[in-house]
């Protein structure tokens, strides 16, 4: 119902304006036109278009006027997946109830997302150069706060290419689940979706976690056409018990505003229904504009001015959900209660006052029953005063102002996260002359700045000072569950062996992890089948698919105590520094020719790179992974490796023939492939799928190196 508070913002403040600009793409890019048709709110409409394998945002657009068309031009790299999502403020699309307003997303040949009829928001994924093979998963559609136990993971896949598929393997893992694969068989258009469930329930256990879940093998061919796509990466927060959520309302209404005056009536009758009473907590701030004169206003200038600064509200009468703009001026007793009944918090307060004298003595505890790990948080305690006046202080005849915002009594700024646990907070709140005592209330609420989402709100039953014991109360609490560990050694085939190693040219020294620009180019055979590796795997070391974090191929050997050479295996060496088995098997190298309770040394070669040997060794299975990204660990220490401000240590770059020594020889390897582009060459020491001036740049400084003796070929 759009004559709802939200909307009716006949009482102006001020207004954006969009701004449109015309791209001028560049090489490798394309130009995408974002249509936009608004309807009779066209404030409402705001749009984004992200990278589906970054997060980028290559462009969004907002401030739209009723009633408008307009088009924006936005490039994006023309190797992108993307996605483009509109959203809608008051979540009820933009066609036909109130105009009949559109958008679409095209090339000026292709239309890659068209519509208006949706709710909050509507999302599609495309690739700018479609293939012919590209499933890719879109997301995990659960909520971002579980209580601890056995989850089936649920989501959508999409057919972004131009074949239709009839199966695929689809995987994940996490912390506390081995890799888990299983075969999907259906008839999946291009462009079409398909929502999955996993088989194997999830063990989410209490705490920070994280769920990937991939796609490969599609129609039993092994990897689709763009792998940048097909792994989708979820952190959850686990909690071992939750609570029932208690809402926010925030009104920002006026005295002198005439709407208001038709409206408020109606709007404080549905939030005084019993039904809900305790289960929402309301907040009623009053801005300068229409009226100045607003006696609640001039009470409280800063803060009334400042929340209403803090979400950008530019009318009255507005209100917000849990911070934000969600319609809910429409909605009745009934429909509140089936909001309550479907929302909990992570988050549990408790409110004790006492009085001193005329002042209010406040303590809040905020028991968080898993870490909260929003990084920008604020802890506020309001204090509200239901007033009463004989007659209206304003223009639009109201003369009664329930929930009137009086005072932030604190806003405790919280960066960092909260840890579980209970913290306690305390303020004290001094009435003004002429508050009534009788009348006010006290709403304590944690916000999260980054998006404005209330997590959780809390408000007396009882005038302030004489609430003790005030809490959220507890409605579920998680359960045990087994984790679903193991690994394919399990059978005694075959001996794991962690390794975490870094090198030198794909490095990002901000994250501390490797670039993976040359995934794309990565073969599914391991290319250490030539001199002077000559390593003649026997079938098992050819990858399935490549994953999407793999940085390169590396090929392991393994030696025992008297350096004699044992056994060997080819693994993908992913982003974050582990070797994992070209089987799938993310965790660890699987060894078929070792012992089991044996000690052995472990050199790790690499295509353009100078080899390491560890200092010492290494007992397999090893339950702790031998990282050879320490100094310590490697035979010969800091003088085999590469340094970024002595903190991380990698592989040398530059031995382009692989024998163990850099020399002129290797500057005449990499010349002779110098100015090749987009493949996988040995001369590409910073792995970007080019041969150029910057892997040149790799070689000179770490010219003359000698690895260890026993890396020498």
């Amino acid at each position: 119902m759009k004559k709802s508070l939200l909307l009716l913002v006949l009482c102006l403040g001020l207004f954006s304006i969009s701004e449109f600009v015309h791209a001028q793409c560049s090489g490798g890019e394309t130009q995408l036109t974002v249509n936009i048709t608004t309807d009779n709110y066209g404030s409402e409409t705001s749009w984004e278009i992200t990278d589906a394998a970054t997060g980028a945002v290559y462009g969004t657009g907002s401030g739209y006027g009723n009633n408008a068309t307009t088009a924006d031009d936005v490039c994006v790299p023309s190797s992108a997946t993307v996605i483009f999502t509109i959203f809608d403020e008051y979540g009820d699309g933009m066609c036909c109830s109130y105009g009949t307003g559109s958008y679409d997303v095209t090339d000026g040949t292709t239309t890659f997302a068209s519509g208006g009829a949706f709710g909050n928001a509507e999302s599609t994924a495309f690739n700018i150069t479609p293939t012919a093979n590209d499933l890719m998963v879109l997301n995990l559609a659960m909520n971002n706060v579980l209580l601890s136990g056995d989850h089936t993971l649920t989501g959508t896949i999409v057919n972004l290419g131009t074949s239709p598929v009839s199966s695929f393997d689809l995987s994940w893992s996490s912390a506390t689940t081995s890799t888990q694969t299983q075969t999907v068989s259906m008839s999946l258009a291009p462009g079409a979706s398909y929502t999955f469930s996993s088989n194997t329930d999830w063990c989410a256990e209490a705490g920070a976690q994280t769920v990937e879940v991939w796609v490969d093998n599609i129609n039993g061919a092994g990897a689709d056409d763009n792998p940048g796509n097909d792994l989708h990466s979820r952190d959850f927060q686990v909690a071992s018990a939750l609570a029932q959520r208690v809402g926010l309302v925030e009104e920002f209404t006026n005295a002198y505003c005439y709407y208001c005056g038709v409206y408020n009536p109606d709007f404080y009758t549905e939030l005084d229904d019993p039904s809900i009473e305790g289960l929402v907590a309301r907040i009623i701030y009053h801005p300068s504009w229409p009226g100045s004169a607003d006696p609640i206003y001039a009470a409280n200038t800063a803060e009334n001015s400042a929340r209403t600064s803090y979400y950008g509200v530019g009318g009255t009468p507005t209100a917000y959900l849990n911070g934000a703009s969600t319609g809910i001026t429409s909605f009745t007793a009934a429909n509140y209660s089936t909001w309550i009944n479907t929302q909990s918090s992570p988050v549990a307060f408790t409110i004790d006052e006492s009085m001193s004298g005329s002042n209010v003595n406040i303590d809040v505890t905020l028991d968080a029953l898993t870490d909260i790990t929003n990084t920008d948080l604020s802890l506020l305690v309001v204090m509200v005063e239901d007033i009463e006046y004989t007659s209206a202080p304003g223009s639009n005849g109201e003369t009664h102002f329930p929930w009137s915002f009086r005072d932030i009594v604190l806003n405790e700024s919280i960066s960092g996260g909260i840890s579980a646990g209970s913290n306690t907070y305390s303020a004290t709140y001094t009435p003004g002359s002429g508050v009534d005592m009788n009348e006010v209330h006290t709403i304590v609420f944690l916000q999260d700045n980054a998006d404005k989402s209330v997590i959780q709100a809390l408000v007396t039953p009882d005038p302030s000072g004489t609430n003790t014991a005030v809490s959220n109360t507890i409605t579920q609490t998680g359960t045990a569950c087994t984790p679903v560990v193991g690994s394919p050694c399990d059978d005694g085939s075959c001996v794991e062996v962690m390794i975490d190693v870094l090198l030198e040219g794909p490095l990002d020294p901000v994250s501390g992890e490797m670039l993976t620009n040359l995934n794309a180019y990565l073969p599914t055979a391991q290319p250490f089948n030539t001199a002077p590796w000559n390593y003649a795997d026997n079938g098992d070391d050819a990858a399935t698919s490549i994953p999407v974090d793999a940085v390169d191929w590396v090929y392991v050997e393994a030696l025992d105590a008297s350096y004699n050479a044992v056994d060997g295996k080819a693994g993908l060496l992913l982003s974050n520094g582990r070797i994992a088995d070209p089987s799938g098997y993310m965790d660890a190298l699987l060894f078929d020719g070792l012992t089991a309770g044996m000690d052995y040394h472990f050199i790790v070669r690499h295509r353009n790179h100078l080899d390491i040997i560890s200092a010492n060794t290494t007992t397999v299975p090893n339950t702790a992974s031998l990282d050879l990204r320490d100094q310590n660990n490697v035979e010969g220490g800091s003088s085999q490796l590469y340094t970024y401000d002595g903190a991380i240590f990698t592989m040398l770059a530059g031995d382009y023939q692989g024998d163990g020594i850099i020399t002129v020889a290797d500057f005449n390897a990499f010349d002779s492939e110098a100015g090749a582009i987009n493949d996988f060459f040995n001369g590409d020491a910073n792995l970007d799928g080019n041969v150029t001036v910057t892997d040149m740049n790799l070689y000179l400084p770490n010219s003359s190196k000698i690895g260890s003796v026993w890396v020498q070929y």
